[in-house]
């Protein structure tokens, strides 16, 4: 009885706080972000991200959604980037990112990191207007709040059935009309869902059940911990999509155990073989200085010598422009 009334009452308070938080129709609620990047360690790879690599944002905010979660204190629920590639005249790609624990959305998309809550200690950041920048895609970035700065990365009202179609929906149709100009759901026909570290534990309902369409590719940064039901039918359950333009990349580091990726990729080597289809894996298994190339698969593996949060701070753009996010 109590975990049916619990989540009864998880969905009505989803339910009111968007309510309670709708924003006149006229004009969206944003607050304006211009990212400025972030220097680079001189003991990181030296082909990362260059300071002047990162133009100011062709249009940036921080936002306060209808559809999705409520985070305390007023913070915004979903950041956008329309970076200076973008082609108004063609249509719309999208890379929605699902971000680790212990993070918000103002942190993760920051050059340096800021504290979700005040007097906390600053989250970690991994400047994502430079990333898509740098990787040269023309792709719109969305990042929706998850659970925030918990222990945890819940996708929470974001993986109610529908959510992520309807958030995505509102944010083209709303929040971005002044900057892309009068665009609807059904221009979008290019979707990349990236998972940094445990996002994947949100990105698996919103690949089930977030009835998003034209999802063509996954990528995981350094994010596979344990064997994914929606990945398994994403992947090897689809292999065919894969010849229509369908691509997963991973990138893996010594940061978090090696076994499950290492056994996902061997699931996916063994069903290619059986289809006859082995030349779609590429898999670098050594600890290197990752590199588009590694990306030139339709399935890629590949394990960085970065730790943990660095794969995601230097290798995203990489994992992006070699194939993972690229059109087909």
């Amino acid at each position: 009885m109590r975990v049916v009334l619990g989540a009864v009452m998880a969905a009505a308070l989803c339910a009111i706080a968007s309510a309670s938080h709708r924003l006149p129709s006229a004009k969206p609620k944003i607050e304006a972000s211009q990212p400025t990047p972030r220097p680079i360690p001189s003991e990181l790879p030296s082909d990362t991200i260059a300071e002047d690599e990162a133009p100011r944002a062709a249009y940036a905010a921080f936002l306060h959604t209808e559809v999705g979660n409520r985070p305390p204190s007023g913070e915004p629920n979903a950041w956008v980037y329309v970076p200076t590639r973008f082609d108004p005249k063609q249509r719309l790609r999208v890379v929605m990112f699902f971000h680790g624990y212990h993070n918000c959305v103002r942190s993760f998309v920051a050059d340096q990191g800021v504290p979700c809550r005040q007097f906390d200690s600053p989250r970690t950041a991994y400047g994502i207007a430079a990333h898509m920048e740098r990787a040269e895609l023309g792709s719109i970035a969305i990042v929706p709040q998850l659970a925030f700065d918990r222990d945890s990365s819940d996708p929470l009202c974001l993986g109610e059935p529908g959510a992520a179609r309807a958030l995505l929906r509102e944010i083209v149709e709303k929040h971005l009309r002044e900057a892309i100009g009068a665009r609807t759901l059904e221009d979008v026909d290019d979707v990349t869902f990236v998972a940094a570290s445990g996002g994947t534990s949100a990105l698996g309902p919103v690949l089930l059940g977030g009835k998003v369409a034209n999802v063509h590719r996954v990528v995981l940064m350094d994010a596979y911990y344990a064997p994914s039901l929606a990945l398994d039918e994403f992947v090897i359950q689809n292999l065919d999509a894969f010849a229509d333009g369908r691509r997963l990349a991973v990138v893996y580091s010594d940061g978090r155990p090696l076994t499950p990726t290492l056994e996902f990729a061997a699931r996916i080597e063994e069903r290619l073989k059986k289809r006859g289809s082995l030349e779609w894996l590429t898999h670098a298994p050594l600890p290197h200085a990752v590199a588009t190339s590694d990306f030139s698969g339709r399935i890629s593996f590949v394990r960085s010598a970065l730790d943990h949060d660095d794969v995601m701070r230097f290798d995203l753009w990489k994992a992006l422009a070699g194939g993972g996010a690229a059109p087909p």
